[in-house]
């Protein structure tokens, strides 16, 4: 599938993106760029994020994550920006269309770009946690290659402009706090936030709006609750839990010679206590499962291993059977999950 703007849809997107591995300079610069961008991070803090402050030296880029990433959750394309203190970045731009193959190049196409280049100091605006920045620079690899095309070990790469960055002057960095109301509609739909969960930007999480051409780049700081996901066992039935910042996700899996598993999601932030519902991916299919969910910190949880007490309640089914989980009440159930450390 070749790029298209298809649009985040809550937390059903995905951030599993195709990555097309060559010999070449510039595609081994968008692979290494947006691998950065989506590895779990292994930086481990108690909280689930601090409240934007503008740190003493005015350097906004010190506080913001390293990794930001510009792409939809649909289709094999992405592009990712690694950004320093200083303003500076590198990154990768890279869209995988196997469905294009043809004489030389039975694997398909892959268009690819990378680059690096400056942005300004951040100034702030006329609305908290919003900053105003200029693309000083922007040097693309291999630029006398740009809008070529060549076959290596039967894929054709195609030079490209970097999707996202092509024609931006004036970006705007959205920081944790920054009132949704005034983030434009376009830059909204590029990102997992909604309006019905907070009215601000989350704890940890950051925007890069290229404001001429309405994309958005997204980007969550290492540690915070966003990036974590939890895990139950018993016996051969799990669950898996997974903090969101929009939107709830909720699948069940218990059928005849079937693990009997589950896997919820909710907008967590890591504090909140009050009882969440979430409903069935499936809810538009005619499933109207809801739970309602409690999550609290266990006693035990450490901070370079969270754990979290998980109470589930079958709102629409009161005698739900969660005995394959643990628990001899009908319609509930109560377990601790561990954070999963991914290597």
């Amino acid at each position: 599938m070749t790029r298209n703007k298809l649009k985040f849809m809550g937390l059903l997107v995905s951030s599993a993106l195709l990555v097309a591995c060559g010999e070449k300079n510039v595609e081994q610069a968008a692979v290494e760029s947006s691998e950065a961008a989506i590895e779990s991070t292994s930086e481990v803090t108690e909280s689930a994020g601090e409240a934007t402050k503008a740190p003493e030296d005015g350097n906004i880029f010190a506080q913001m994550p390293k990794n930001f990433t510009f792409a939809s959750g649909a289709g094999a394309w992405a592009t990712s920006l690694k950004l320093s203190e200083d303003g500076s970045f590198v990154g990768g731009y890279h869209d995988s269309d196997m469905g294009d193959s043809g004489d030389g190049y039975p694997n398909g196409t892959i268009y690819v770009c990378g680059f690096s280049g400056k942005f300004s100091d951040p100034e702030p605006t006329e609305y908290q946690n919003i900053y105003s920045m200029k693309l000083q620079e922007l040097n693309i690899d291999d630029k006398d290659k740009l809008n070529t095309e060549e076959i290596i070990d039967e894929v054709k790469y195609v030079y490209s402009e970097p999707y996202g960055l092509e024609n931006a002057d004036e970006l705007l960095i959205y920081t944790p706090g920054a009132p949704l109301s005034e983030i434009p509609e376009e830059c909204m739909s590029w990102t997992t936030l909604s309006s019905s969960v907070s009215d601000v930007v989350p704890d940890g999480y950051y925007i890069i709006y290229n404001v001429h051409d309405g994309e958005a780049f997204n980007g969550m700081t290492d540690g915070c609750i966003w990036t974590r996901d939890f895990k139950y066992e018993n016996g051969d039935a799990y669950a898996n839990f997974s903090p969101r910042c929009s939107g709830s996700y909720l699948v069940f899996f218990a059928e005849e010679d079937t693990p009997a598993s589950f896997s919820v999601k909710v907008p967590w932030d890591g504090k909140n206590e009050e009882p969440m519902v979430c409903e069935s991916y499936w809810h538009d299919d005619g499933d109207d499962t809801k739970v309602k969910v409690t999550v609290k910190k266990d006693e035990t949880s450490e901070p370079n291993k969270l754990k979290y007490v998980l109470k589930l309640e079958h709102v629409s089914d009161p005698q739900f059977d969660f005995s394959a989980w643990g628990s001899d009440e009908p319609g509930k159930l109560s377990a601790v999950f561990e954070e999963v450390k991914y290597e």
